[in-house]
């Protein structure tokens, strides 16, 4: 997050201490942003992707309560979304620049020969 992006945005040292004296405050201004990060999103399908992502993270959430878990199971989380995304990117990267996919064809073969079929 940008100081662009989240004018409003508390520094590092008041998120820390919020998180150690308020952590309800915390939670709230947590809440609030996932809610304009929603808000923010360009169509009905990157929405319904936030939120799909924000209910496994917050359901993730409810089974822990040390911050440090917390924030081990939200990089866990975050990890394998950039690793799928590497993987997706490595795919593109390998079809043929035409557009057209490739496959190899097998030869399989037959108990009696084609021509006997047609008899």
């Amino acid at each position: 997050m940008t100081s662009q992006a989240y004018p409003n945005l508390p520094s590092f040292d008041e998120l820390l201490q919020l998180a150690n004296k308020a952590p309800q405050q915390l939670e709230l201004l947590q809440q609030k942003l996932n809610l304009e990060l929603l808000e923010a999103q360009s169509s009905a399908e990157n929405r319904l992707a936030m939120e799909r992502l924000l209910f496994r993270m917050n359901a993730r959430h409810r089974h822990c309560a040390a911050p440090l878990v917390r924030l081990q199971r939200t990089y866990e989380l975050m990890l394998g979304h950039i690793n799928l995304m590497q993987q997706q990117l490595e795919l593109l990267s390998s079809t043929p620049a035409s557009g057209k996919s490739s496959a190899a064809i097998l030869e399989f073969p037959h108990k009696k020969p084609f021509s006997d079929w047609e008899k």
